[in-house]
């Protein structure tokens, strides 16, 4: 019993570790690009204070994110998750890496 438990957090380290080192690609690839596209997600979790916003403009005019499609749509799905953005955009983030 005790190799499969030891088996089994070894896996989920390396999961852990790979999925932590893709992250680490991105944010660093994105820290200096526009905010388009996964760069997007990775300027959200960066700007956005972790605080309740009252509306959509006034999260813009803290983050200094752009007015697009992108950024609207986040924010819609962020309130229909319950509020939170920056889960939101790591949902998100994750999904892309997924997708690879």
């Amino acid at each position: 019993m005790r190799d499969v438990a030891e088996y089994l957090a070894g896996v989920l380290c390396r999961r852990v570790a790979d999925k932590l080192k893709a992250l680490r690609t991105v944010f660093q690839r994105c820290a200096e690009a526009p905010p388009v596209g996964e760069c997007l997600y990775v300027h959200v979790l960066l700007r956005t204070e972790d605080r309740f916003y009252t509306s959509y403009e006034e999260w813009l005019r803290e983050t200094g994110l752009p007015r697009n499609k992108a950024t609207k749509k986040l924010w819609e799905e962020s309130a229909y998750l319950g509020g939170s953005i920056k889960l939101t955009a790591l949902a998100e983030l994750e999904a892309l890496s997924r997708e690879r």
